[in-house]
């Protein structure tokens, strides 16, 4: 099994499926299956195959894909979930977004690219709730997600690696120490989904994006700080996720959490291992 040939093999498969030139935008629909029809995808589809495209180093096909992203962006910067441009905007859409105009740097050096990526960084920092913490999960929202506050972490490390700015870390551990302090379950070291305001509610779901994400966070503070202590929290958390058993798992022993959320926790345990 040659796991590169296998990524190229799969990135090329969703590209000729979902690529439609005319519209210079991927597909909600796959275009060869019967009385299909374009539409546009959430802006969470885009970017989530977006950084599969930058990740693949393929330029063209990477800068269609941040062009398709802009379709998305408003005037004031954010970018909403449709291309409809309007009010309806998830922070942590916005954080995923910033990842891909990072990749999409590293791989161009396109200036605009970085540019696009701190003016989403200075949005999603607004965000934090100034009554509790928090990232808020839709902008100028009352629901204070654990996923959109560790992927507003791994944004600020993901940014550092490419514009250094020591207040890009401090806001990382701000947002992780906030999430350890608030939504961790004592009992099984995995994070609850959010509190709402004004009542204080916990959501008690559990999700493996968020961990993913946080593993993800900490592997970078350890490269970047040399502070092992990053990594012991993520060996902790690592191993909380991947017992076998409780929230994440069915009676059956596999993965209950569909791939569209499990995808980040393979990818914080690669960072773990990799960075």
């Amino acid at each position: 099994f040659n796991a590169y040939s296998a990524f190229e093999a799969s990135t090329d498969a969703t590209w000729n499926l979902f690529w439609n030139s005319g519209q210079h935008s991927l597909s909600l629909n796959d275009a060869s299956c019967p009385g299909s029809t374009f539409a546009y995808p959430s802006v969470w589809d885009v970017a989530v195959a977006g950084t599969a495209f930058t990740n693949s180093g393929n330029t063209e096909r990477l800068n269609d894909v941040a062009q398709n992203l802009l379709q998305y962006r408003r005037g004031d910067g954010w970018f909403s979930a449709s291309t409809a441009k309007d009010d309806d905007i998830y922070v942590d859409d916005n954080a995923q977004i910033l990842w891909v105009f990072v990749d999409a740097y590293k791989a161009t050096n396109n200036g605009d690219y970085l540019s696009i990526a701190q003016r989403t960084m200075d949005l999603i920092r607004s965000q934090w709730n100034s009554n509790i913490g928090g990232i808020q999960w839709n902008k100028d929202g009352d629901y204070i997600a654990s996923i959109s506050t560790s992927e507003a972490a791994l944004a600020a490390v993901k940014l550092y690696e490419v514009a250094p700015d020591s207040n890009l870390l401090d806001f990382a551990q701000h947002c992780l120490n906030w999430l350890y302090t608030n939504l961790q379950d004592p009992n099984d070291h995995l994070f609850f989904d959010g509190i709402s305001l004004p009542s204080g509610d916990v959501n008690q779901g559990k999700l493996t994006y968020t961990v993913g994400s946080v593993l993800s966070t900490l592997a970078y503070l350890n490269k970047f700080t040399g502070e092992s202590s990053f990594l012991d929290t993520a060996v902790t958390l690592g191993n909380a996720a991947a017992g076998g058993s409780g929230a994440f798992y069915g009676s059956n022993g596999y993965w209950n959490n569909q791939m569209k959320y499990s995808h980040l926790l393979f990818a914080g345990i690669a960072d773990i291992l990799k960075l």
